[in-house]
């Protein structure tokens, strides 16, 4: 058998040598994976002396196989991948999250009534309690005011408080410790009270517990346990600093303010029933179930009006006048002056007002509501109005119009004529009463101002010159 003949060529991409066994016509150089073709068989053909394809798994002059690319790929995508993703989670480590917000828990049994969380700042003004009372807390000459409120603890719950309130903007000057949780018990005819003596607030809540605070830094300065809920406080006349308590089940006590010293007392001579009221003694017992039902319905009367409420159950004045068709409700009185609260006794029974002297002559009658021939139907509401005051020679009303929010007026108590007459703003008279800032509860008037309490925990403060709104304090717009 014949030797078999080896030819040898340089490969023509990297020199290496090449062996082609007899009859081969083409090989792959085992140095570069390049298919290289003998040179004698090229030349016949006319084609280079190699070739080289991806398809082939070689390349020519630099050229990356495509497997190495694929491979390369790949590998790129993986690298590009983590880093992706690692700046994604440094990205999302370094953003600040959003807290999440806290569970909104029901308002149950206080005011105002609202189905919204109220803001972390929300007042609501106590407008049943016995006040507020005008103070000179600071220097300036505008008359600061002391009541009961209850503030948003920012959770859950609303907080009971006494403090005062700077007449200029009617921001807070300072509060009280929390008090007493169950603040109103009016069904037992017991609200939070508070009178000013001097430079001192003596405060009472619904407990037995009396609290007496500086005005103007509100610093507590004394703590007394009466052992008997607090049902009245009266104040002495200037310049004695003493206030006559009125203690539920056990002694009245006389409290000597500057001295903190208390002792059993009966009612004194300067502390007199409130004006407007019968005797005690002048009640007809015939007309009730029995005395005690008598005496009980007295007390609720007194109660009502040392709490700015008239109510036309209480009682039929004496001496009022009644002729005209006027039916007389109650009867508001001054040093000077009788005015009798009722209604024209007619088809109408639209609420009015009867002036007299002391002497019994009739001095003036007039209609409360504003505005009876304007055309739009703005006239008063049938019945008697349940918010009035006479003090320093003015009748200060709340009435209510048909369509139309409560208003207030001011008539002189000598001539009858107006002085001002304002709207209360949303106080329309809805479901309950509650509805927007709530109805006129309460009116206390002083050298300044006029303070009307709202049912939706709002104390609108009136100029008393013009009847111009200065602002209020809880204020909730409808």
């Amino acid at each position: 058998m014949a030797p078999s003949t080896t030819t040898v060529i340089k490969c023509p991409s990297c020199a290496a040598p090449v062996r082609f066994a007899e009859g081969e016509e083409q090989t792959r150089c085992e140095a570069c994976n390049v298919v290289v073709v003998r040179n004698d068989v090229a030349a016949q053909k006319g084609a280079a002396p190699f070739r080289g394809s991806a398809s082939e798994g070689g390349g020519s002059g630099g050229e990356v196989p495509r497997g190495a690319i694929a491979v390369l790929a790949v590998v790129l995508g993986l690298l590009v991948g983590l880093y992706g993703m690692r700046e994604y989670k440094r990205r999302l480590a370094a953003k600040p999250r959003a807290p999440k917000p806290a569970p909104t828990a029901p308002v149950l049994d206080v005011p105002p009534v609202s189905s919204t969380t109220p803001a972390a700042d929300a007042i609501a003004w106590e407008a049943e309690a016995r006040a507020p009372v005008p103070v000179a807390a600071d220097d300036d000459e505008v008359e600061d005011v002391l009541g009961f409120f209850r503030a948003w603890d920012g959770r859950s719950a609303w907080i009971s408080y006494a403090g005062v309130f700077r007449g200029k903007d009617l921001s807070p000057a300072w509060r009280s410790e929390p008090l007493d949780p169950w603040i109103l018990r009016r069904g037992e005819g017991v609200v939070p009270t508070a009178v000013v003596v001097g430079k001192h607030a003596v405060l009472a809540d619904t407990g037995d517990t009396l609290r007496v605070y500086n005005v103007a830094t509100g610093e507590r300065e004394s703590t007394f346990k009466l052992g008997g809920d607090v049902l009245e406080l009266c104040k002495a006349p200037e310049p004695a600093e003493r206030v006559w308590i009125r203690v539920d089940g056990v002694h009245d006590t006389l409290l000597d303010v500057s001295t903190a010293k208390p002792a059993h007392s009966a009612r004194p001579s300067w502390c007199p029933v409130p004006a407007g009221l019968p005797p005690a003694g002048a009640i007809d017992a015939g007309k009730a179930a029995d005395a005690g039902a008598a005496m009980r319905t007295w007390v609720a009367c007194h109660d009502e009006f040392q709490n700015r409420f008239a109510h036309a159950a209480c009682f039929a004045p004496d001496g009022a006048p009644k002729a005209g068709g006027f039916a007389p409700h109650y009867v508001l009185r001054d040093d000077k002056w009788s005015v009798a609260i009722g209604t024209k006794d007619n088809d109408t029974s639209l609420p009015m007002a009867i002036a007299y002297g002391k002497d019994g002559a009739l001095a003036w009658q007039k209609a409360l509501a504003a505005d009876e021939s304007s055309a739009t139907p703005t006239k008063g509401i049938e019945g008697p109005p349940r918010l009035a005051e006479l003090v320093s020679g003015a009748l200060y009303v709340v009435y209510d119009k048909v369509y139309f929010d409560q208003r207030l007026t001011v008539l002189d108590a000598q001539s009858g004529v107006r002085r001002w007459d304002v709207a209360i703003p949303g106080s329309l008279a809805r479901v309950g009463g509650r509805e927007g800032r709530g109805q006129a509860q309460a009116i206390v008037v002083s050298p300044q101002r006029v303070y009307v309490a709202r049912s939706g925990g709002t104390l609108d403060v009136y100029e008393q010159k013009d009847g111009k709104l200065a602002g209020s304090v809880g204020a909730r717009q409808p």
